[in-house]
């Protein structure tokens, strides 16, 4: 069977559970042992629902009290110097500081995520930033999911994407990387230690334009990585990186992920990915509720399954933390929810996909026609509004 995998799953709940923790917690009606609580429950849901979609990792590193790309400084033990905190010592409370502030001090600046709607909390360095190693949350969260009989996938945001997002004074963002990557290196051997066989390090900045500087830092970089780890799976989503496919095929990582969403011409640029070499493919809108159309997906998939077989991975176009967690959860009515597909849902497209392509569409009729009639109803009910919007401007 296809590997199937995930980019990144919403933390927050179906209920936005993990919203009203925090919140409780910072007002002192929870306390830290409460809030811990419930992001075990919160995890575990997630990763079952993962498991029993046939996914073959569950997704650990896409948790966060608070911001993802503030967690990957924060683990690197870069804190902002403003507050003072020991780094190996820091406290929920004091991280949930670093993202809110306190009476004295604002917290980290929220800044747009690319071209989404989601904002990240920019970290802060400068050159006395160290990065000797903060607390070990990835570490117990990659633990319980280990004890629970999972088998995880760690992701990161990647060195290089972490220095271009921060804010860096009093020195060139690049030159921290004799400091950065040998943090890196240290974390990406516990993590192999750990039973992490797989780590998923995000390069988002692929997609920006960059100039030759940063791009002549990724081989190096992933030549140290790449020793540190040997299933590494370079990530990039949100733009088109085929102007980096010499690069990107040069690179000592095990996989590329690419975003066939957002930009489909790829497809041609990447068909001639190296055997031994993992290629995975975002095929399932991971920023938009709409349902995929499947067989579409299946007729672009399937020339390329031939050639790559099981060294071609399914996963969603990016991370689904930009989509809610649960359809079914929504309380929506019927026809509204036939055209749609939250993050769980997701998940069953995803199998049916690779179902569909390693044992043939007539495996997975049900599936594709339940998919085919709520694309058709969706499409009609979306036909039938726009008619009643154009009658009700004709008769004004």
């Amino acid at each position: 069977m296809l590997t199937t995998h995930l980019l990144g799953f919403p933390c927050l709940g179906s209920q936005r559970e993990l919203d009203r923790a925090v919140a409780q917690y910072r007002r002192a009606e929870l306390d830290e042992a409460g809030l811990m609580a419930v992001g075990r429950e919160l995890r575990l849901r997630h990763w079952q629902w993962q498991h029993a979609a046939g996914l073959r990792f569950v997704s650990v590193g896409d948790f966060s009290y608070g911001d993802l790309v503030l967690d990957t400084a924060v683990l690197l033990g870069a804190l902002p110097a403003r507050f003072g905190f020991a780094t190996q010592a820091l406290s929920r409370a004091q991280y949930l500081e670093l993202v809110h502030g306190n009476a004295s001090l604002p917290g980290c600046e929220a800044r747009r995520w690319f071209d989404t709607d989601h904002r990240y909390l920019q970290p802060e360095f400068d050159m006395a930033s160290r990065f000797d190693g903060g607390p070990a949350w990835l570490l117990d969260e990659l633990r319980e999911a280990r004890l629970a009989g999972f088998t995880p996938k760690v992701q990161l945001l990647g060195p290089l994407s972490l220095l271009k997002l921060a804010r860096v004074a009093e020195v060139d963002a690049l030159a921290l990387l004799p400091r950065l990557v040998p943090a890196y290196v240290r974390l990406l051997k516990q993590l192999l230690a750990e039973g992490s066989e797989w780590v998923q390090l995000d390069e988002p900045i692929l997609g920006q334009q960059l100039d030759a500087t940063w791009l002549a830092a990724f081989a190096p970089v992933y030549r140290e990585l790449a020793e540190a780890h040997p299933h590494i799976l370079l990530a990039s989503y949100f733009a088109e990186v085929g102007k980096h496919a010499g690069l990107l095929r040069s690179l000592p990582v095990a996989g590329l992920h690419i975003d066939l969403v957002s930009a489909p011409q790829q497809l041609a640029v990447f068909a001639d990915w190296p055997q031994g070499k993992v290629l995975s493919v975002g095929v399932i809108d991971g920023r938009q509720v709409w349902k995929a159309d499947l067989d579409a997906v299946l007729d672009r998939l399937t020339p390329l399954h031939s050639r790559l077989g099981e060294a071609l991975w399914l996963a969603p176009s990016c991370s689904l933390r930009h989509v809610p967690p649960d359809l079914s959860q929504a309380g929506l009515a019927p026809q509204i929810q036939a055209g749609l597909s939250f993050a769980r849902q997701k998940l069953a497209e995803l199998s049916t996909l690779a179902r569909a392509l390693c044992l043939g569409r007539s495996v997975c009729f049900q599936a594709l026609e339940a998919n085919r009639a709520a694309l058709s109803q969706f499409r009609a009910q979306a036909d039938r509004n726009v008619a009643e919007l154009i009658h009700a401007a004709a008769s004004r």
